[in-house]
Order: structure tokens, then sequence, then C-alpha cells
């Protein structure tokens, strides 16, 4: 996980290439607090798709073990926040859709099309 804030330094010197791994970005509150108002709003929006949905939880996982690590409790918080509002979000979507699926099973999911009837004079 700690692969999103991490970035590899290349240093060019006379044609060798010099490389640093686990370098960390630094992420203070002031800008952790933009990236979560849009990665709640990609998670919590009922007009987004399901991929900007996964996309956005897997996000906001991440972003909570960045602040995990950094111990940031105003970040641990939020981020722990939308997750909890993710999954309930998601559990209540699949109730919904399972309530809807069997209430009438009898009742068709797709409206038909009425019949035209051709009569000739």
């Amino acid at each position: 996980m700690d692969q999103l804030m991490r970035f590899e330094k290349k240093n060019v010197c006379n044609g060798v290439v010099f490389e640093s791994k686990g370098s960390i970005i630094p992420l203070p509150w002031e800008l952790l607090q933009p990236a979560l108002r849009i990665v709640g709003h990609c998670l919590l929006a009922p007009l987004n798709s399901q991929d900007i949905k996964d996309a956005a939880s897997v996000a906001v996982k991440r972003l909570y073990a960045r602040a995990s690590h950094d111990l940031v409790p105003q970040a641990i918080l939020a981020t722990q926040s939308l997750i909890q509002l993710d999954k309930r979000a998601r559990e209540s979507a699949k109730a919904t859709a399972a309530a809807n699926s069997s209430s009438n099973a009898n009742t068709p999911s797709k409206a038909k099309n009425p019949e035209v009837l051709l009569v000739s004079k």
C-alpha cells in the first residue's frame, strides 16, 4: 500500500543512473483534506459509475494506511468515516437490489411495448 505515496528518485550523473527507492512524499493535512473531499464525492455520489466508486474505495483505503503510518489523527478519523460510509452504502445497495428482485417474482422487470394490431379494411 505504500507504493501509492512513494516514488523513485533517479539521478543521472555522467550517464550513470542512481536510484533511491522509498522516498516518502510529505502529506500534510492541508493537502490531504481536499483530496479526501474529492475521494468522498467520487465514493458517495449516486450518479457515479461502479468503476469510479471502486477506484475511490481503493484510494480511501490507501489514504487510511498512509494516515495510520504518519499518525495523523484528523486523517485517520476522516478516512475511517469514508470507509464505513462506503461499506454501508454497498450493503444497502445489495439489500435494495435483493429486495427489488425478490419482492414481485411475477412482475416483469422491463416494461413491455404495447402490442399494435393492424386491421385491414
